[in-house]
């Protein structure tokens, strides 16, 4: 079981997660990419070590059956990385491409 306050895992996703950060540790969705839901952001508290942020995605695994897992600074240094931003593209961005994608405007 994977303890968290904010919830939001998946069941297939629990037992991986807890093999990468084992099971005394509290690990909290944080944010779930709106382009490919298998990448996601994830606040890591161990017991008597200070919290982390990781960026989790579960579209690679390690050989040992884990999900890739980046450390990061801050949520803002993944959002603005070349590698994982995509995944995570600003609330306007994402609304205006939806929103030019209709043809409203064409009536």
């Amino acid at each position: 079981m994977v303890w968290t306050h904010t919830g939001g895992w998946r069941p297939e996703e629990e037992e991986p997660i807890q093999l990468a950060f084992g099971d005394d540790v509290m690990i909290d969705l944080l944010e779930r990419s709106p382009v490919d839901p298998r990448v996601l952001i994830a606040w890591i508290e161990w017991y008597r070590l200070p919290p982390s942020i990781y960026l989790v995605s579960f579209q690679t695994f390690t050989p040992t059956g884990t999900p890739y897992r980046r450390e990061y600074m801050h949520v803002e240094d993944i959002k603005a990385s070349e590698e994982w931003g995509r995944y995570f593209p600003a609330q306007g961005e994402a609304a205006g491409e939806a929103a030019a994608a209709t043809p409203e405007d064409e009536a």
